[in-house]
């Protein structure tokens, strides 16, 4: 169905599904999918109920920066098992990005070389 210029394509309310998940070389481990966004103290449940349970002593587990990821419980329950919690930086750039500023100048195409 076509819409008039300027208004909008989409009608209707979108739904929004939370798919959490940890990897390890052999596959995924400990994965939940349910309704809706997250928030800290469903993440924290999360996390007590599903990941801890199959946590390892030595493993780690790298976290974004999402507020959620980062409520009280959350740290101290993957520890507690001998594991580690890692964030990410603030921000990550793009593989792409840090592996073009890694190559002189003279060796990128001349599209991606940066005028300083």
């Amino acid at each position: 169905m076509a819409s008039a210029a300027g208004s909008p394509c989409l009608t209707g309310t979108i739904k929004t599904t939370t798919i959490t998940a940890a990897l390890r070389a052999t596959g995924l481990i400990a994965k939940t999918v349910f309704d809706g966004a997250t928030n800290g103290v469903r993440f924290r449940a999360d996390v007590t109920d599903t990941l801890v349970p199959v946590l390892r002593p030595g493993d780690t587990f790298i976290f974004d920066n999402l507020n959620a990821h980062k409520v009280a419980g959350v740290r101290e329950a993957i520890e507690a098992v001998g594991a580690r919690v890692l964030y990410l930086p603030p921000y990550s750039p793009e593989p792409k990005d840090r592996v073009a500023t890694s190559i002189p100048s003279r060796q990128r195409p001349p599209s991606s070389r940066r005028s300083l």
